[in-house]
């Protein structure tokens, strides 16, 4: 999907954790140390994955071209 377009929700009255609510088989996440995020982040604008391939839009394609003019 190069456009993200979609939200996830989880709706009802049950207060427990949704770790507790679904298995490993449906949900799940990554836990990413933030000292790493720079260096992730470096790798994945590498990959061709930013702000412009993920919103496609104006201000994020003008944000990818200011950071890479180093405005």
């Amino acid at each position: 999907m190069a456009t993200q377009q979609s939200a996830f929700t989880i709706h009802g009255v049950d207060k427990s954790s949704i770790n507790s609510q679904f298995s490993k088989d449906i949900i799940d996440y990554i836990d990413i140390d933030f000292n790493s995020r720079q260096e992730i982040l470096a790798q994945l604008y590498k990959l061709g994955i930013n702000e412009a391939f993920i919103f496609g839009n104006l201000d994020s394609l003008a944000q990818k071209l200011c950071r890479e003019q180093g405005l």
